[in-house]
């Protein structure tokens, strides 16, 4: 075959690949909520699945405002609050993130076989670069990101200030890149011995196991081979994933946390401490995700929640897990919990660098996510050159964006109308 016919028959190939996409059901959106696709395939390899208002493909002078979701979250669940932050002149954004939702083109093979390059932190702002771009703007007025999303959020506004212009934590405090060790001891001659990381969540974990009753990090479960099974079929809920979100949104929030005393800072990071923090945090070593529910949820009434998370959500949410599974949103958490090494080193890049766009933390007072990683919090003033301070809503728990999505709205649109 002639090059030219060999070129044709290539792209007459991957047309019709590309064709062949899949067809999905209708989200049900508010009124003035939009959900489209823009395909970044070229640069970061994802064509990705976003949701927006006040937004106008045509003109792009509107300031963006993005919004990151976390784990096991969706850009669906920011619905209610695209509308009144775009009324207040922007165009708002919430995408799916790679490994998530309607967002295709990243590694589904299997745990053993992933390339977990694709979720380094500096992959993901890689990710954010190309998405912004591919909308049409240059610039990002403000970036959100809860939950897990604080960490590409975070790691977007640091390296790259000038296209990330502010940034909003919203429930989990923003951790800084690692640093190298600091003025090591020289010697005459090369070392007998070389030196270990003094700090790795394998380490953590060890210790944890070794409390009464011994614990893990419900971050290092998530990283283990069986995490993605035991999330998509929870044995102990009757395999029921309607079950499962709806106690895993239940038991972060104040309708299950206010009969217990309220979060607070830890003493130390030492397993001790970290023990007093509830188990779906700082998991019974035993138990798989889905008995930590059915253990934390027995006499309780998680329908309570219906309130403010419908069944109608949950739908959505069984939904797309269901297609997807979990392996994709996992494999972040397979980053965070890796040794020093190839996914982490790029890291030290950043290292001592600070966050010099306005930043804001925006919480609940009964989230423990807030006090996790010990000092977090109270860290943005040295971490952050422009902290606009932190809010712990007092309704809230993990999810504020849904507990008191008007609380919530006021705060970020407080914030953006003061940058």
């Amino acid at each position: 075959m002639a090059p030219l016919s060999r070129s044709l028959a290539y792209c007459l190939a991957f047309s019709s690949f590309a064709l062949a996409t899949t067809t999905y059901p209708p989200l049900p959106l508010p009124s003035g909520v939009t959900a489209s696709y823009v395909d970044t395939t070229n640069t970061s390899g994802l064509v990705f699945h976003y949701l927006s208002a006040g937004c106008t493909p045509s003109n792009t002078t509107k300031p963006l405002v993005l919004i990151l979701h976390g784990y096991p979250e969706i850009a669906y669940g920011f619905k209610d609050l695209l509308v009144p932050i775009a009324k207040q002149g922007y165009c708002v954004v919430a995408s799916d993130q790679r490994g998530y939702g309607r967002t295709t083109g990243w590694d589904t093979r299997p745990w053993a076989y992933v390339d977990l390059t694709q979720w380094k932190f500096e992959n993901l702002v890689r990710d954010l670069v190309a998405f912004v771009w591919a909308l049409g703007y240059k610039e990002v007025r403000s970036v959100i990101g809860h939950d897990f999303g604080t960490i590409p959020a975070g790691w977007a506004a640091l390296t790259r200030p000038d296209i990330f212009q502010s940034v909003l934590h919203m429930s989990v405090p923003f951790v800084p890149p690692q640093q190298p060790p600091f003025h090591l001891p020289t010697t005459p001659s090369p070392p007998s011995t070389l030196s270990v990381p003094d700090w790795t969540y394998a380490g953590v974990e060890s210790a944890l196991e070794h409390l009464t009753p011994p614990r893990r990090n419900y971050q290092w479960y998530n990283s283990q081979p069986s995490a993605a099974h035991d999330f998509l079929t929870p044995t102990a809920l009757n395999n029921s994933l309607h079950a499962f979100f709806r106690i895993e949104w239940f038991i972060k929030s104040p309708a299950y946390l206010a009969q217990f005393p309220p979060p607070h800072p830890l003493p130390s990071s030492d397993p001790s401490d970290l023990a007093q923090v509830p188990y779906f945090y700082i998991m019974l070593a035993n138990q798989s995700v889905s008995q930590t529910l059915a253990t934390l949820n027995y006499g309780q009434n998680a329908s309570v929640s219906k309130t403010w998370f419908p069944d109608a959500d949950v739908d959505v949410y069984v939904q797309e897990f269901s297609r997807t599974g979990f392996q994709g949103a996992l494999n972040y958490y397979r980053v965070l919990t890796s040794p020093p090494g190839p996914l982490t080193n790029d890291g030290l890049l950043w290292a001592g660098r600070k966050i010099t766009v306005p930043t804001f933390f925006l919480g609940g007072k009964y989230d423990w996510q807030t006090y996790i990683v010990r000092g977090a919090l109270e860290g943005y003033n040295v971490t952050s050159t422009d902290f606009r301070g932190s809010v712990l809503l007092n309704g809230s728990g993990h999810w504020p964006y849904i507990e008191q999505t008007g609380e919530t709205v006021r705060y970020i649109n407080k914030f953006l109308e003061e940058l």
